[in-house]
């Protein structure tokens, strides 16, 4: 007897010294543009890509050049199967780049990256034709603003709150235009639910292609459901531009 529960503690023994196997990453496969191809300054490209996961995707990132362009996360809070994702990429600027995509499982696990090289060429001229009268001069380009969303940092969708809790939502902006946000830029509520939140919240200024981050405070309602909120950059002149964004709680 005593032979035999000294060979099940060896064989105990034996089986916990046995490495797991480790979890596979998720897989990644771009499905549009193809490599190598043209696009005309100006330009929307569509990214494609579809990832999959035993453990389910949470997450989809775009990078151009190296940089992070664009997240999109999952709206199931531990991910999909097959996470289908359309990523749009404005091209801005003329020559080669490079566009990858990568995947999150729930575990934070991430992909290894697809690639594919594009080429920005200057647009094809439109024939005009000759004007009868001569043309008002012109003083000088306009900049036109511009921002696009990137990610949320804090507070995924559907996040639980308690009524009277106070917490920070703070969203992830690109500024993707060719000019430096003005001074008097403000981040402002356009819609739906303010959660408490104090409405305009400064915003740092960002020179082009630079990330920034816009926190605001806010407060759980008292009153139990789902809330829903929209914010959108504003000019100093009262014009709004860029992507707009939202916060989605729920209190229990």
């Amino acid at each position: 007897m005593k032979r035999s529960l000294s060979l099940c503690a060896l064989l105990l023994v034996a089986a916990a010294c046995i490495p797991r196997a480790a979890s596979k990453p998720p897989t990644i496969q771009l499905q549009s543009p193809g490599n190598a191809v043209q696009v005309g300054l100006g330009d929307r490209v569509l990214v494609q890509s579809i990832a999959q996961d035993d453990k389910g995707v949470i997450k989809t990132e775009l990078w151009v050049d190296g940089r992070l362009y664009q997240a999109d996360r999952s709206e199931e809070a531990r991910g999909q199967l097959v996470f289908d994702v359309i990523q749009i990429w404005d091209a801005a600027k003329l020559g080669p780049h490079t566009l990858a995509v990568r995947a999150f499982d729930a575990d934070g696990q991430p992909s290894a990256p697809v690639s594919v090289a594009v080429e920005v060429v200057p647009p094809l001229p439109t024939p005009t034709p000759s004007p009868t009268v001569p043309p008002t001069p012109i003083t000088g380009p306009v900049c036109v603003p511009s921002a696009r969303f990137v990610e949320d940092v804090t507070v995924p969708d559907n996040s639980l709150y308690n009524s009277g809790v106070r917490f920070t939502k703070t969203w992830r902006v690109r500024n993707d235009g060719e000019c430096t946000w003005e001074p008097g830029t403000q981040w402002v509520h356009i819609g739906g639910d303010l959660i408490g939140a104090q409405s305009p919240a400064q915003v740092p200024l960002a020179e082009p292609d630079r990330i920034v981050d816009i926190s605001v405070d806010m407060v759980a309602p008292d009153a139990q459901g789902t809330y829903k909120g929209y914010w959108r950059l504003q000019r100093a002149d009262g014009t709004f531009f860029g992507d707009q964004a939202y916060v989605q709680i729920v209190v229990p």
